[in-house]
């Protein structure tokens, strides 16, 4: 693989002003912190960057921002929101794509009314929007709402072999074991990556790195993990990770990422901590002295 693709993705918040536009100041100070550290994006995920809540042409302002602030330093990916349509999902691409995103991570279809999907199903879908997409994608194996929804290694190694501009893919649900498997069966052709919690264990074993939304908050520990994790130099990878660890083992009871991240951010005065969510978030989540506490106590992030 590839070696300059960094060990380590942020999922990015969007940050909004006080009326809940989008805040493209806030955006690219927010996008150029990260860069910074090395640490590559995913923009508009459905969870941390509230994706679900934009609008067509505001996903493609955050891709816009994003690419023109990092874009010649770090890979800036698409995180496009779950469709209900192959076509669908393929219009969300393309506007990832036409915003000069390097990647567009491909969800798996939201079949909706917690329907279980059969097997030729989910090939319609996969079939019908990955053999029109002409542009790098990865792929996402996240936690299925029906079991038979979900990819095996077997389908993604098909997937592979049908469409070769398959760059990546990112196991958050599954087991270190699954993603060495998964990388032993592609023969290292395509990156492999998967949650922070389990980023030491991955690198260990020859993985290429994590996806994070601690990042958000602590992007030069998270950056400190990947570089250390794969320089081989355990004793400060895991002195960084033990600390990311730490604040995620504190705060994640407030939920889904996007909560603790704008909440420790409005913590710390930094660019997208001004409180804003969009329905269906209602702020606060936290008490914001209680997250300075938990900051201060594990060490602020540098530059705070």
């Amino acid at each position: 693989m590839d070696r300059s693709i960094p060990r380590c993705f942020v999922m990015s918040i969007t940050p909004f002003k006080e009326d809940g536009s989008l805040d493209d100041k806030a955006m690219a100070a927010h996008v150029d912190r990260i860069a910074a550290t090395g640490c590559g994006f995913y923009i508009g995920s459905p969870g941390t960057g509230e994706a679900h809540a934009l609008s067509a042409a505001e996903l493609d302002r955050i891709y816009r921002i994003s690419v023109e602030t990092a874009g010649s330093r770090v890979p800036v990916n698409a995180n496009p929101p779950e469709a209900r349509t192959p076509d669908r999902a393929f219009e969300l691409a393309q506007i990832a794509i036409k915003a000069g995103i390097h990647a567009v991570e491909i969800y798996t279809l939201d079949p909706g009314h917690g329907m279980a999907m059969t097997r030729s199903e989910r090939d319609v879908y996969y079939d019908g929007l990955l053999g029109k997409i002409d542009h790098p994608v990865t792929l996402s194996i996240q936690r299925p709402v029906v079991a038979n929804w979900q990819l095996s290694i077997d389908d993604i190694v098909a997937l592979k072999a049908r469409y070769d501009n398959i760059v990546g893919v990112h196991v958050q649900a599954m087991t270190t074991q699954f993603r060495v498997n998964l990388r032993d069966a592609l023969d290292g052709t395509v990156a492999i990556y998967g949650p922070a919690p389990a980023a030491l264990q991955d690198m260990l074993v020859g993985l290429d790195g994590f996806q994070s939304a601690e990042g958000n908050v602590y992007p030069e520990l998270v950056a400190k993990v990947a570089a250390a994790g794969a320089g081989g130099d355990i004793e400060e990878a895991a002195q960084s990770f033990r600390k990311v660890m730490s604040f995620l083992g504190r705060v994640e009871r407030w939920g889904t990422a996007v909560r603790w991240s704008k909440l420790a951010l409005q913590a710390l005065g930094l660019p997208g901590g001004n409180g804003v969510v969009r329905p269906p978030y209602v702020y606060p989540f936290g008490d914001i002295a209680e997250i300075r506490g938990i900051l201060d106590s594990i060490g602020r992030p540098e530059g705070t």
